[in-house]
């Protein structure tokens, strides 16, 4: 899960420092409703993947002679 902080923290996460309030990061799932219930993080919507219909190349062909 996608989350965007809200705040800034001291401390430390698995060895390293928080990111800065406003930056993006990715944590588990169950890490993610943690902090968006505590109001310390937001979820960031990930884009869909949309399909775009492509029409086929046009057929060329030669003048016959």
């Amino acid at each position: 899960m996608k989350v965007k902080l809200l705040v800034g923290m001291s401390g430390t996460r698995n060895g390293e420092d928080w990111p800065p309030q406003g930056a993006e990061m990715e944590v588990s799932d169950s890490e993610g409703a943690q902090l968006c219930a505590g109001g310390l993080a937001e979820p960031v919507a990930e884009p869909e993947k949309v399909e775009k219909a492509v029409a086929p190349k046009a057929e060329t062909r030669k003048a016959s002679k």
